[in-house]
């Protein structure tokens, strides 16, 4: 399914004639701000912009960072009012209206998302607003205006990858199967590569490319997303068009089977969906996708629980926890020092922190934590494993 996107690096385009120019040292923490909105460190932003509060008053951009963080975090509500906000002060602000439209996309309100994109001061020259307002036509039902708005975007960027997805996913609606091969084909080309991405690309091969091209494919999302009964199915089609029906057979019975395994987190995704604010239920969503090593998909589910239950400093740790796994180091370690902040006998994050330095070769910083985290819970299970890795 499309999905807006949001227009990066708002915070670095000019600024409306009639605010107030940002003091030097204003424009510092605004730098600093974007820097660690890039990097995904959404405390550290939201830091920033009370920093920037204090520094400078009577500017917008602490209102747009906190509404672009709020947005990351699926706090529509709160994102909606950030930008509100700034609209009131500066309506022409670049970009403000796309993310504004952004938030309206993401509760289903296409039409209000439609009106913002369309006042988007930067339509003229910008691939990424064209690219929005042809998702919100498609979610109207009104797919030939879909298609000129993503051809608008192409036009003004022929190479502008998340819009090719678009066209190929539009045309294939329409029944075009090779002109949206090409289309994404040429967002490959352009350096596409999610799995999402691939698994399209996979099923257009099948049904109007070249079928080993998209075993290929397909063999490689298997290996990293084995959960993933979609990707599985469609192997087996793609071996079926090859004649390997042997092959197809146990594909079609695996798929079957990752398909029932998949039925415990499936049935979560729709009670969560019927009952937002249920904590337990959220929480036991995000622990199973991150047992499933998607984390992608775990984190906002964590963010909505932390939202639930600010206070829980466990929880917190855990989030941490699963940034650590996916690899964001550095959101990690703002967490977990986050915790210690309020909690300096947190056993999970000083026993975690003590991992992580470990895995850096840091022994006495990873020694005084694990020691801490002994004194606190001389019983803990991990200890003696942890021990071991010294």
């Amino acid at each position: 399914m499309y999905a807006a996107v949001i227009v990066s690096g708002i915070l670095f385009l000019s600024k409306c004639q009639n605010e107030p120019k940002l003091s030097d040292e204003a424009r510092l923490v605004v730098e600093q701000a974007s820097a660690a909105l890039q990097n995904g460190s959404l405390i550290e932003v939201l830091a920033l912009a009370d920093s920037l509060d204090i520094v400078q008053s009577n500017q917008v951009e602490s209102s747009i960072l906190r509404g672009r963080v709020f947005f990351d975090m699926g706090m529509l509500a709160q994102a909606e009012s950030s930008f509100v906000t700034v609209l009131d002060r500066a309506p022409n602000y670049p970009g403000l209206r796309h993310n504004l439209g952004n938030v309206y996309y993401f509760k289903k309100e296409y039409r209000r998302a439609l009106e913002e994109y369309l006042k988007e001061p930067s339509l003229p020259t910008d691939p990424r607003t064209w690219h929005a307002i042809s998702g919100a036509y498609f979610e109207l039902g009104k797919l030939d205006s879909a298609l000129v708005a993503v051809a608008n975007s192409l036009r003004i960027d022929s190479g502008y990858g998340p819009a090719l997805v678009s066209s190929s996913d539009y045309k294939s609606q329409r029944g075009d199967y090779e002109q949206a091969l090409t289309d994404l084909r040429a967002a490959g080309a352009r350096g596409a590569s999610s799995s999402s991405f691939r698994l399209k690309l996979a099923k257009l091969e099948n049904l109007a490319g070249d079928s080993n091209t998209a075993v290929a494919l397909l063999m490689e999302l298997v290996q990293g997303e084995p959960w993933n009964y979609s990707v599985i199915f469609e192997l087996a089609g793609a071996f079926r068009r090859l004649g390997e029906e042997e092959k197809a057979q146990s594909l079609f019975l695996a798929a079957d089977a990752a398909r029932k395994d998949a039925q415990p987190v499936e049935l979560l995704e729709r009670i969560v969906a019927s009952q937002p604010l249920d904590f337990e239920k959220r929480v036991s969503l995000a622990n199973a996708y991150r047992d499933q090593t998607r984390f992608e998909d775990a984190i906002p589910h964590y963010f909505a629980a932390i939202r639930l239950r600010p206070n829980n400093l466990e929880l917190q740790a855990n989030v941490a926890t699963v940034f650590l796994q996916s690899g964001n180091e550095q959101e990690a370690i703002a967490r977990f020092r986050s915790v210690l902040l309020a909690d300096p006998n947190n056993v999970t994050s000083l026993l975690n922190l003590s991992i992580y330095f470990i895995g850096k070769n840091e022994k006495d910083k990873a020694k005084q934590l694990f020691d801490r985290a002994e004194q606190v819970a001389p019983r803990h299970p991990a200890l003696g494993k942890i021990r071991a890795m010294f």
